[in-house]
């Protein structure tokens, strides 16, 4: 019967414009409903037909994954290209217009509805109507098999042998790596892991990244039973997920869905997923993994908002211990790490993806009073200066994340630019040096440290420059060529 149901779902979805009735609202009113700028009554009336509309659940996830296109700025595919020019077509097809222009305004007015309260992406609206559609034709969804043994118990343990907190952690590969959340272990000395064969081992060494509430550890095991990793760049906005809670085994792992993707700061980071933001209709669970419809492990949940939750990625974790130094965790009691200064942090993300300034700027602060040593809510608050363009300000926050990491050659190059903003030259200069001495192949910092050159007359300095920039990006070698021509002009 399942499968019968599931079948006229989808026969139903390849003609799904014969589903539209006159009742199925426009796009400004979808708008005003994700706003939240309609009576209760109005909203409750609205949300049943949601519920029960496969046209306008297509339309919403059709819209969901334009959107994600677009963060990522990446080139639409033919499809997604027709079928934007389809549901962002003038309501007035009599008007003599550029239909791109058209789509453009069309565009804006649907990413203005994003302005809404913090923490609700519009995505989340497709995805709760694609939810409650997929409930009422399936009572129960279909569950990916999953081996339970790749979950293990946690013991932070104090350094009397206390256990001060009991909790899971999940096998990220083979060769004994563990990831668990990194707050239960604040104040542990040492760690015991406990595999579902009863096999125990200690630790006494984390890798921790305290901007995701994440902590890897490892054991002396070479063919532990981990779940397959799902490579995190496949997959989507709208892709379906499960939230498993294994250490209750008669739990059944909550049904979920991808809302968004908030990648790390940074220019060389654009590409790199931070945080895998979902939605479920789940209020209870807000820990554990999360696993896609094959089985396969998307990443670690590290908080709850509401119905939102935020998880990390565990794809890359062998590459994450290589790029970093394993700490004893008896040293994690001297961090100031936060979960409450998490929070405010992906607060302040989802008010910057509003285009909230100044209340992610708020939020960001209050991330930082709680830690001070959170590096991404720094460099996010300097980017949020920047918009605000209080320089000042944004320069000493770039200042705070080289304190904590002097090796993030974003933030070295963030502050050259803002000193060279602020026509601070010579120190502008030392710090994109800085920015090439640990990225020789950067092409922007050669760029800019020639224009800042340029800037102090130095134009022999900036052309001694042409032939390196020439090698990593003819483009702005050649526009440097020409701009110190134009000087030689004048």
């Amino acid at each position: 019967m399942d499968d019968f149901i599931g079948q006229k779902i989808r026969n139903a979805l390849t003609d799904i414009e014969r589903l539209k009735t006159p009742e199925c609202p426009g796009f400004n009113a979808i708008g005003l409903y994700v706003e939240e700028k309609i009576s209760e009554g109005e909203r409750i009336a609205f949300q049943q037909h949601l519920e029960s509309c496969l046209f306008c659940t297509h339309q919403l996830n059709e819209v969901a994954e334009l959107l994600n296109y677009q963060k990522k700025e990446v080139s639409l595919s033919p499809r997604l290209t027709s079928k934007l020019k389809e549901l962002l077509a003038a309501p007035d097809k009599n008007r003599q217009a550029d239909p791109w222009a058209t789509l453009k305004e069309s565009l804006n007015n649907y990413f203005n509805w994003k302005m809404l309260a913090v923490g609700m992406a519009s995505a989340c609206v497709a995805i709760f109507a694609t939810l409650a559609v997929v409930r009422n034709a399936l009572d129960t969804p279909v569950l990916p098999a999953i081996n339970r043994n790749s979950f293990v118990n946690i013991k932070a343990m104090a350094e009397d042998g206390r256990t001060l907190s009991d909790f899971q952690g999940v096998i990220v590969n083979r060769k004994g790596l563990i990831a668990s959340n990194l707050a239960p272990l604040a104040k542990a000395s040492s760690v015991r892991i406990t595999l579902n064969d009863g096999t125990t081992y200690n630790t006494n060494t984390v890798w921790p990244d305290e901007n995701r509430n994440l902590a890897i550890m490892k054991i002396s095991h070479e063919a532990l039973p981990n779940i397959p990793a799902e490579e995190i760049k496949e997959a989507t906005v709208g892709e379906t997920v499960f939230l498993m809670d294994a250490a209750d085994n008669r739990s059944k792992p909550s049904q979920a869905v991808i809302s968004d993707f908030k990648y790390f700061p940074g220019r060389h980071k654009d590409g790199e997923i931070q945080y895998i933001q979902i939605a479920s209709f789940s209020k209870t669970i807000n820990k554990g993994a999360l696993v896609d419809g094959n089985g396969k492990l998307v990443g670690l949940i590290i908080s709850s908002e509401k119905n939102i939750k935020m998880a990390v990625p565990l794809n890359d974790m062998e590459d994450f211990i290589n790029r970093r130094k394993a700490l004893p965790i008896a040293e994690l009691k001297k961090t100031s790490f936060s979960p409450d200064a998490l929070n405010f942090y992906i607060k302040g993300i989802l008010a910057r993806d509003a285009q909230k300034w100044d209340e992610a700027i708020t939020n960001y602060k209050k991330a930082i009073q709680l830690n001070p040593n959170l590096e991404g809510a720094h460099i996010e608050l300097g980017n949020a200066y920047y918009r605000e363009k209080q320089y000042e300000m944004e320069g000493k926050e770039y200042e705070e994340a080289l304190r904590i990491n002097p090796e993030n050659s974003d933030a070295v190059y963030s502050l050259a630019t803002n000193l060279m903003t602020r026509k601070l030259y010579t120190r502008a200069i030392q710090e994109y040096e800085k920015a090439i001495k640990l990225d020789p192949s950067d092409a922007d910092a050669f760029f800019m440290l020639a224009q800042t050159y340029l800037y102090m007359g130095r134009k022999s300095d900036a052309l001694a420059l042409y032939p390196k920039l020439m090698e990593l990006d003819p483009g702005e070698a050649e526009i440097l060529k020409a701009i110190a021509e134009k000087m030689g002009k004048r």
